[in-house]
């Protein structure tokens, strides 16, 4: 699996009481927990240009990637 989450400065912006940044790498990161040993899975953060969360990775610790996932804030900027 590979996520690739938008992190631009509009990700800021309020929806139901949390970011939208937060619900989106809360999401990802229920997708990663769901997983199982056999998959592997890939995050990108995207703004002004990708950046690597997670590299692809066996699902040796899913919580570990997921609270890497949930650590994704936004940062500005905008998608190119």
């Amino acid at each position: 699996l590979a996520i690739a989450l938008d992190r631009s400065g509009s990700m800021q912006a309020s929806a139901n009481g949390r970011t939208k940044i937060e619900l989106a790498a809360s999401g990802a990161a229920a997708a990663i927990e769901a997983l199982s040993a056999r998959d592997a899975v890939a995050v990108l953060a995207v703004d002004t240009e990708a950046h690597v969360v997670v590299p692809l990775s066996a699902l040796d610790d899913p919580e570990a990637l997921a609270d890497r996932v949930l650590s994704i804030h936004s940062e500005g900027g905008g998608i190119y």
